[in-house]
């Protein structure tokens, strides 16, 4: 513990008023003593054994119009997704590729690539369905080490990258997304999540959150229209493999 200059001078002082040996040490022990209490006190005010970190950090990677409240009861949220494969009218599936055929009267063809001579060069696609609320088509491509998440718009054929596992709203009328779990891989890949708004059949992408120490677990829309995250500490997963630590939020777009 460093003793300020403030602390050194009462030191003194106290030195100066007793003029004793066994006086001064009483002095410095009580200096001690004050120095500690003020410490403790200080992390009192500050809040630092009570304050919600994951919170904080929600809070520092969003902007403004993103607002996360800490959910004390476990409400229910459904991760599942609105993505017919059934439905081949709009949408053929072979072993070695994917047609979608746009109501533009095009095609959009998504093709595996061999890997004769590099197993990590290997691209397969699988098609997840389509959404007739939003109008959009789910493709991944699997790599090697990870996957990439495709939106395909059957208006157009215009492909958007997104975030793990797309979950739209009742009213189709957004879409949530997490990261995949490519941070356990990649050092530039980041934990966080992303929000889109299909506005005029397009998507907008209307918040991406970068997180460091945590990480989306799950999220989804509530029978209600809630958005619900649950979030858990990365340290925590690659120590034990377990999220008993995780909480969960409700985001609210102002």
């Amino acid at each position: 513990m460093v003793i300020s200059l403030p602390w050194l001078f009462i030191e003194i002082l106290l030195c100066y008023l007793f003029n004793n040996m066994n006086n001064f040490i009483a002095g410095i022990f009580l200096i001690l003593c004050v120095a500690c209490t003020v410490t403790n006190s200080g992390d009192k005010v500050t809040g630092h054994k009570d304050v919600d970190s994951i919170l904080l950090e929600l809070k520092e990677n969003s902007n403004q119009s993103l607002l996360f409240t800490p959910l004390e009861n476990n409400e229910a949220f459904s991760d599942y997704s609105d993505f017919n494969k059934t439905d081949t009218s709009k949408a053929l599936v072979f072993s070695d590729s994917i047609s979608i055929f746009t109501d533009k009267n095009n095609t959009v063809t998504f093709r595996n690539s061999s890997a004769d001579v590099d197993v990590t060069s290997a691209e397969k696609y699988s098609y997840k369905g389509y959404d007739s609320k939003t109008n959009f088509h789910w493709i991944v491509k699997e790599r090697y080490e990870d996957a990439e998440d495709i939106l395909v718009d059957q208006k157009n054929g215009k492909t958007t990258k997104v975030s793990n596992n797309p979950v739209g709203n009742s009213s189709g009328t957004m879409f949530f997304t997490k990261q995949n779990q490519c941070f356990l891989v990649f050092e530039d890949c980041s934990p966080g999540f992303q929000l889109w708004k299909v506005l005029n059949g397009e998507l907008k992408l209307m918040q991406e959150v970068h997180l460091k120490n945590y990480f989306i677990v799950d999220g989804g829309w509530t029978s209600s229209g809630k958005l619900i995250v649950e979030v858990a500490s990365i340290k925590e997963f690659m120590n034990t493999g377990k999220t008993s630590s995780a909480k969960k939020y409700e985001l609210i777009l102002k």
